[in-house]
């Protein structure tokens, strides 16, 4: 009999690297991009045969700069590959998606604020956070303000140890260029 929570979505807090951001100059959250990521599970490899991924969906809040010192929000669900891209840093695991229905209508509902003083991609994938434990059914495991800050801390943790990583490698290669700058 196959377990049924091998079946299922799992779901990520996925941090990813910034395009033309400083880290050393960053204090917070800011210092990444924050999505939610739902992997499918994967069929197991056969011998001599090809190997078909299925492709992750990344759930997003993201800031385009339409001039200068103006900045709109937009929610995107993008597929991607499930193994991640360059910039993938850290992905922590939150729990199984119970109800995928239900799930895509919590997360596509979130409000996208625009002009808010400090509203951000982490803010938004706080909210999706609360929604999610709020409806109690959609994701297994709770996610209360306690356990989103021991959350918030693994996933910086695991992000500045790739970015440690990465830069350490690409200085040993002689190639500080390859190293993406946030």
């Amino acid at each position: 009999m196959t377990d049924p929570s091998l079946q299922q979505e799992k779901l990520y807090i996925a941090l990813y690297t910034r395009d033309f951001y400083e880290t050393e100059e960053a204090e917070d959250d800011g210092r990444y991009h924050w999505a939610l990521l739902a992997v499918p599970p994967q069929p197991l490899p056969i011998l001599n045969e090809p190997t078909i991924i299925k492709k992750a969906t990344r759930f997003h809040a993201r800031d385009y700069h339409s001039g200068p010192s103006e900045t709109h929000w937009l929610y995107e669900e993008i597929r991607v590959n499930p193994t991640g891209t360059q910039k993938l840093l850290a992905q922590i695991p939150i729990g199984d998606i119970l109800d995928n229905e239900r799930f895509l209508e919590l997360i596509r509902d979130l409000p996208i604020e625009q002009g808010v003083e400090g509203w951000n991609c982490v803010t938004w994938i706080k909210s999706a956070l609360s929604a999610i434990d709020e409806d109690g059914e959609v994701v297994s495991g709770g996610m209360d303000e306690h356990a989103w800050m021991m959350l918030r801390v693994m996933a910086l943790r695991a992000a500045d140890t790739e970015v440690e990583r990465k830069t350490a490698l690409a200085s040993l290669a002689g190639k500080e260029e390859m190293v993406a700058k946030f």
